[in-house]
């Protein structure tokens, strides 16, 4: 906001992705991943003039090109960056975001007003309900998961040493997961629920894949009052949400309690009805255009043009894909469908050295690398485990990626919804970089960092080895 009172905004975004790009170089851009959201940029780039020169309304056109090209800068500079260390410094910087964002959510609550957002607004009625730095508590809950997630994955890179930092990042995710709730938001409730799920079910592979390694024996110390101390906790939370719902005093301020009965509500009814019309209307008129698109912020216009646009209220669109569909036509819908494509495809491929080695043996012989998940060496759990969290982060910021998109109003020119599919590419290229290293590496062998890719790690033994594991084997 007060770059944009100073009308330097744009030029200080430009300026930074620019600058992020340069320090970047080439390297980057060796990854299929990566160059997949090069691509997708270049299409979109190419569609800006015509869109442009289309738009109903130039200013409202030239305002949303603007921050196009704003997010598209800044997400490929957050990719060029974001290797090794860079995405180590990625999940301070959305830790960093997320401590902001609580703060402001704080203050609303203490002092009864929200930041930029009008009083005509339904929700504002309500004291509970938190916007934070946005105008809408939807957008507000999705970013927050969002950054819940990069807090979660710096937690999981401190060194367990470092009992104070973990132990405040883990007060931090709490309260932030209580600030999802009080959005009383049925899309930010499930992307927080998504991301969770993921970063719990994570958890629990590493834990499983390093129980038997000398590093987890001595983390794990007192490993029964541990237990005791969690069963304990697990207790309480559930004689805590029980009461929460069926204690009448506790109900009444639920706001869980509230967004179950709203699932039920006229109200709640009429929404979902829109935003179906919304999209039947974008839809008819992107059939009626020559796929080249509408033009920038043209869906509006369009509506307001529309003798029976069949909608009860002339609104924005509510899903930013379709409306990257209608107003900049086929071709960037398409790049970014098979980019979502991908990445997919690439998060879903194991890491395990037993179902990618080239030289593993057969299934039936009893190498380490066809042994059973329970009865794997430590050399190769911890070479399982070791990019998993990239793999998280990488489904978590797709899942939210894709929420935000179909919830919010329209984020199509916000530089946040730009930069979660960017973590989503960056932790992929990642997590690709891990599991194939982890799949020609041997037993004992670390993965390398994506900085070190031409270098294989370890001894001149192990090197020598992990060339022949990676070698074609003759006869087979």
């Amino acid at each position: 906001m007060p770059l944009a009172a100073l009308h330097v905004a744009a030029i200080f975004f430009v300026a930074l992705g620019a600058i992020a790009l340069w320090r970047g170089g080439r390297a980057p851009w060796r990854s299929g991943v990566r160059r997949g959201l090069l691509a997708l940029w270049l299409v979109i780039g190419a569609s800006l003039p015509l869109a442009y020169n289309r738009a109903p309304d130039p200013l409202e056109g030239r305002y949303e090109i603007t921050g196009l090209v704003c997010a598209g800068l800044l997400s490929l500079g957050f990719v060029a960056t974001a290797r090794s260390r860079g995405l180590e410094r990625a999940r301070l910087g959305w830790t960093l975001g997320l401590a902001l964002c609580c703060a402001v959510a704080v203050a609303e609550l203490v002092t009864d007003r929200h930041l930029w957002v009008p009083d005509s607004y339904a929700w504002v009625t309500s004291r509970t309900i938190v916007a934070g730095p946005f105008r809408n508590p939807n957008d507000f809950a999705i970013a927050v998961s969002f950054m819940i997630s990069g807090a979660l994955g710096y937690r999981h890179a401190l060194p367990v040493a470092a009992r104070a930092r973990r132990l405040a990042v883990a007060a931090l995710v709490a309260l932030a997961c209580v600030i999802v709730v009080l959005t009383e938001s049925r899309g930010g409730l499930m992307a927080l629920a998504a991301v969770l799920g993921i970063h719990a079910v994570t958890a629990l592979r590493t834990r499983r894949a390093g129980r038997h390694t000398a590093t987890h024996r001595a983390a794990s110390h007192r490993p029964g009052r541990s237990r005791l101390l969690v069963a304990g906790a697990a207790v309480a939370g559930v004689v805590a949400l029980v009461a929460a719902f069926t204690v009448p005093a506790l109900a009444a301020r639920n706001p869980l309690a509230r967004v179950a009965a709203s699932l039920t509500a006229e109200g709640t009814a009429r929404s979902d009805h829109l935003r179906i019309d919304l999209v039947a209307a974008a839809w008819r008129y992107a059939l009626r255009s020559d796929g080249l698109g509408t033009g920038a912020a043209s869906f509006e216009p369009l509506l307001a043009a529309d003798p029976a646009p069949g909608v009860s209220v002339r609104t924005w669109l509510h899903n930013s894909f379709v409306e990257l569909f209608l107003q900049y036509g086929v071709l960037p819908s398409a790049a970014l469908a098979l980019l979502l494509l991908g990445l997919i495809v690439a998060l879903a491929r194991s890491a395990h050295p037993s179902s990618a080695s080239p030289g593993s043996a057969s299934p039936d012989s009893a190498s380490p690398s066809s042994a059973s998940p329970d009865s794997v060496s430590p050399e190769s759990a911890s070479l399982g485990s070791t990019a998993r969290l990239p793999r998280a982060e990488g489904l978590a910021a797709l899942a939210t990626f894709v929420a935000l998109g179909l919830v919010a109003s329209t984020v199509i020119d916000a530089a946040l919804w730009w930069l979660m599919l960017a973590q989503a590419v960056a932790s992929t290229a990642a997590w690709s970089h891990a599991a194939s290293a982890t799949a020609v590496a041997p037993p004992g062998a670390e993965a390398p960092r994506e900085s070190e890719s031409s270098q294989t790690p370890g001894t001149p033994t192990e090197r020598s080895r992990a060339r022949r594991l990676a070698a074609p084997v003759s006869g087979s």
